[in-house]
């Protein structure tokens, strides 16, 4: 299966701000470089209970990066897997075709289970963005608390101790959601 869908740009919207500020993102919650002048790819995950923000954070493509080698081959694999088995690439390339410069397609089903967001206690959603612009090919998406859980159970030991370790030192978010798997 082909993921390199063609992407294309937006400014982000709302939905993907910071809720402290109300403002875009401007810094890496990891290394605390400046996302607009470093010109870097950054990812925004933002973690949701009951439709209010539990958690969020942006995260550069250098910091995504080194985290990223912190996952085993074999959760790599199986979170891969997980991926290619369960995307719905049928819906996000008719969402493409009717693309009208609007996000929220993208963002009210849940991308692995087809769970309507407005039927999910507990969800995330995920964006891809450079300086003002959200990027727009495989992110954004939305993902339920549902397919968060499967995820969490394909990876392996050590790499749940690394996800742990990223979300208690740089992300802290409140305990009843600690075990929500990172996406971006």
């Amino acid at each position: 299966m082909d993921l390199n869908l063609e992407a294309f740009s937006v400014p982000i919207p709302t939905c993907f701000y910071s809720i402290e500020t109300g403002m875009p993102f401007v810094s890496c919650s990891v290394c605390s470089c400046n996302l607009f002048d470093s010109g870097k790819d950054y990812f925004i995950e933002k973690v949701f209970r009951d439709a209010n923000v539990e958690f969020e954070f942006s995260i550069c493509e250098d910091c995504k990066s080194k985290l990223s080698e912190q996952i085993s081959l074999k959760s790599m694999m199986s979170m891969s897997n997980y991926f290619m088995n369960n995307f719905d690439l049928e819906t996000r390339i008719k969402i493409i075709d009717n693309f009208d410069n609007s996000i929220v397609p993208w963002l009210e089903k849940c991308i692995f289970k087809g769970i309507p967001r407005r039927n999910c206690r507990d969800y995330q959603m995920s964006a891809h963005c450079n300086k003002d612009q959200l990027i727009v090919s495989i992110l954004p998406f939305m993902v339920s608390f549902k397919a968060s859980e499967e995820m969490q159970k394909t990876i392996s030991k050590e790499t749940k101790e690394s996800f742990d370790k990223f979300m208690k030192e740089v992300i802290n978010p409140p305990g009843s959601i600690k075990d929500i798997p990172i996406i971006v």
